[in-house]
Formats: C-alpha cells, structure tokens, sequence
C-alpha cells in the first residue's frame, strides 16, 4: 500500500471525523466500516450503495483489492464488525501492512 494512503487512513481512523458502525461500507446514517473510511478518502463515493446495486459494489471491493489482499480485507471487515475499535484496527494495520 502507498505509504501515503496509509498514512491518511490511520489518521483518518485515529480522528474524530467518522463514526464507526457495522455491517456496510456507509450506513445511511453516515457510520463506515473501516474499509468504508479507506474508500472515502480515496474519494469514491459511497452514497451510491444505498441501494442493493451489486455492480456498484463489486466495482468498490475490485477497487480495494488494488490495495489489499483479499484475506487483509475480509481480516479487517471481520474485526470492524465484531466490535473491534477504530483505534484498534489502526493499530494492527500500522504493524501488519506495509506502506512503500
């Protein structure tokens, strides 16, 4: 991962900007997963899931595969979902992804 990008996604997952929630990218209530943050700060637009558009969707998750490994994803939806903090998650992605 561009260590840039991932220099952007921990501060963004460390602030105070996002709210963190379960179970989607972006809820309508504007909660994310922390893959949702990844996607908002590359600027891909989120709002667009409200519905259930699968293209719309799989052109998200083709985008992230770009940057991480399906498993680092899947790892990384899991622990948002099962109640991991953002803060945690931060932390294992500082030790466990690089940035070049």
């Amino acid at each position: 991962m561009d260590a840039g990008l991932k220099a952007k996604w921990l501060e963004a997952l460390r602030g105070f900007k996002y709210v963190q929630g379960r179970g989607t990218l972006r809820s309508p209530n504007n909660t994310y997963c922390c893959l949702g943050v990844l996607c908002d700060i590359q600027g891909i637009k989120l709002e667009k899931l409200k519905g259930n558009d699968e293209k719309i969707r799989n052109d998200i998750y083709n985008n992230l595969s770009n940057l991480l490994t399906k498993e680092v994803s899947v790892r990384l939806q899991n622990d948002n979902d099962d109640g991991m903090s953002f803060k945690e998650i931060a932390d294992w992605i500082e030790a466990n992804i690089e940035g070049k």
